[in-house]
């Protein structure tokens, strides 16, 4: 009788302290609820902050174009702070800061459905509640000029072995899925990286700019910069140029150096490092190229030759002209 009392007592003391009660909960997996509002990056980027005002402790960065949910407010010494969420396209995992409210547009929480539904409109595997449940999405907003933005997701799950890049049409007041592409979907991370929405007056408008690693084989890497026009209609890649190729796959006898120089990227026995910035020119915004393209020899560690680069890639009209 007596262990039956203690036992009791024991029960009754976990269910009335905080503390106790609070170490047997399990942890929620449920997804955040619905957002007070929506923010929208429209400068190159934004830093969130652990803390509201203080720039020491940085959690992530948001890049021009993309989408995050606002959870909360603050106001500090006069300042209005958000707290953000969004996912990180690189890893598809949680970001989530503080910003000045300054920094961000916002648009009421109804503007943009919940991710549920916009997995609905996928279909096929996204109706899935295993996959539903383990989806996260990166959103951007790409402006349209014939007429209302588009709203981009890149949509991964654990459950599925690629990511999907989708567009997203307003049409009756709802989010239509439409045009998609595919990637792989690595242990590593995602096919694409860095991902932001840029404009290029008077040549490309507005276009998603992404970092991308693509598969090259044994001996080779393989890292891009690939600009794609985003419109009803579908993805237009416009430029794609190396940030980082290596191609060891076999080493030629003796160094021969091509003609033009932007033939020796991703030449066998090479590793070329570039950079891209943009400049007007020519009435019109374009990617300038610029890098180092290092010659190797089997035994040898460091570049025994190496060759700089630079390039303005104009706009044909069509498409900024590629590097070779």
């Amino acid at each position: 009788m007596r262990r039956r009392l203690v036992g009791i007592l024991i029960v009754g003391l976990c269910g009335c302290v905080p503390g106790l009660a609070a170490r047997r909960r399990k942890p929620s997996t449920s997804k955040p609820s619905a957002p007070l509002a929506w923010a929208y990056v429209r400068q190159p980027s934004v830093r969130l902050l652990k803390k509201p005002g203080d720039p020491k402790a940085v959690t992530g960065k948001l890049r021009r174009g993309q989408l995050a949910a606002i959870l909360g407010t603050k106001l500090k010494n006069g300042t209005a702070w958000a707290r953000l969420m969004a996912a990180n396209p690189a890893n598809l995992e949680e970001l989530s800061g503080w910003v000045d409210s300054r920094l961000i547009e916002q648009f009421p929480s109804d503007r943009f459905p919940p991710d549920r539904k916009l997995l609905d409109s996928m279909g096929g595997a996204y109706l899935e509640d295993f996959v539903a449940t383990h989806a996260v999405i990166a959103r951007f907003l790409v402006p349209s000029a014939q007429g209302q933005p588009l709203l981009l997701g890149y949509v991964g799950s654990r459950a599925l072995p690629q990511v999907r890049l989708q567009i997203f049409q307003p049409a009756n007041g709802h989010w239509v899925a439409g045009p998609f592409l595919d990637f792989p979907y690595a242990s590593m991370g995602t096919a694409l990286q860095q991902m932001a929405v840029r404009d290029f007056p008077g040549t490309a408008g507005e276009c998603l700019v992404a970092t991308e690693a693509e598969p090259a084989g044994l001996g080779a890497s393989l890292k891009t910069m690939t600009i794609r026009q985003v419109t009803p209609q579908g993805f237009r890649t416009v430029w794609q140029a190396p940030l980082e190729q290596t191609n060891f796959t076999y080493y030629p006898p003796r160094i021969h150096v091509l003609a033009p120089a932007a033939k020796n990227i991703g030449a066998p026995g090479t590793q070329t490092h570039g950079q891209v910035t943009f400049k007007m020119k020519g009435g019109g915004m374009v990617p300038v190229w610029s890098g180092q393209v290092g010659f190797y020899v089997v035994g040898r560690s460091a570049p025994v030759q190496t060759l700089k680069i630079t390039k303005v890639c104009l706009w044909n009209g069509a498409r900024f002209e590629p590097l070779e």
